[in-house]
């Protein structure tokens, strides 16, 4: 059943970029474990959160190649592999499937070793995995608001337990100022063009509704320990004013199937960032 759904992907897709293709096809995947969490007992509560959500959910015009889960209530980790490896050998009729928790129990890695079936090795350098990581990191923040929203597929719907969007604004806006990336080995980043990507679209969202759409600012400052929104407009606008273009496209091109786009928001971002940022800034109440 996924091999073909795959397959059909890859078909309606040729000349597609291959990076981007890639992710993709990675939507069949997301669908499937996104339909198991959400009609499991033990998993239905868990928060939808991060690009995938914000992309399945919301409207985000961008790809995301994982899926982000913020778990309030104690779940092993061993437990819920295990329960979607069975579910996607069971259901979805695809033995294959491989599972690994990480070391420190906050992730669940799916393999789906489909990619040569799929005629998409060409050399040794190309790996025929592919992955879908699931993150599922506990809930410790709070101050933050939720609500079931319909998710349709091809084949159904169901309902997901997701961030509202003002928590989700104040998520990456938060995730925007203080997180640092592990860029391959050894290298760290100050910041990830797919945060960049979405913290625009939500300042262009909440100036396309005269600015009543803001972050949650009570969890903002708790994640940041800042003491007010001014603060946290000025580290994102001082933070905004050292990015990188290049870096950011790079970081982005995987996720974007509009390459014209893509050169547009590029082009564009230097002006319109922290234009935005200080809009928001001047419409604080």
């Amino acid at each position: 059943m996924i091999e073909e759904q795959l397959s059909a992907i890859i078909t309606n897709n040729r000349g597609l970029n291959p990076m981007v293709l890639r992710t993709k096809l990675k939507e069949v995947l997301q669908e499937s474990i996104l339909e198991f969490v959400y009609n499991h007992a033990a998993y239905r509560a868990f928060l939808f959160t991060g690009g995938t959500c914000l992309h399945r959910l919301y409207g985000l015009p961008r790809l995301s190649e994982d899926l982000d889960f913020d778990v309030v209530d104690a779940v092993d980790p061993h437990t819920f592999a295990a329960d979607a490896q069975s579910y996607i050998q069971r259901s979805l009729h695809y033995s294959p499937v491989r599972v690994k928790v990480s070391s420190n129990g906050t992730s669940v890695m799916l393999t789906f070793p489909v990619l040569k079936h799929l005629g998409l090795v060409h050399s040794s350098a190309d790996s025929p995995n592919l992955f879908l990581r699931c993150d599922l990191p506990h809930e410790q923040i709070g101050l933050y608001g939720d609500q079931r929203l319909p998710l349709s597929t091809a084949r159904t719907m169901f309902f997901v337990r997701a961030y509202d969007l003002p928590t989700m604004f104040g998520n990456k806006l938060a995730a925007f100022i203080g997180r640092v990336y592990q860029k391959g080995a050894t290298q760290t980043v100050p910041f990830k063009g797919r945060d960049v990507f979405d913290l625009v679209w939500f300042l262009q969202e909440s100036q396309r509704q005269n600015w009543r759409l803001t972050p949650n600012w009570p969890r903002v400052l708790a994640v940041l320990r800042a003491r007010t929104p001014e603060d946290v407009l000025r580290d994102a606008a001082e933070k905004a004013a050292a990015l990188k273009p290049a870096e950011v496209a790079a970081d982005l091109r995987p996720f974007i199937e509009d390459y014209q786009m893509l050169e547009g928001f590029i082009a564009n971002l230097p002006e319109v960032l922290p234009t935005q940022l200080t809009a928001l800034a001047q419409h604080l109440a």
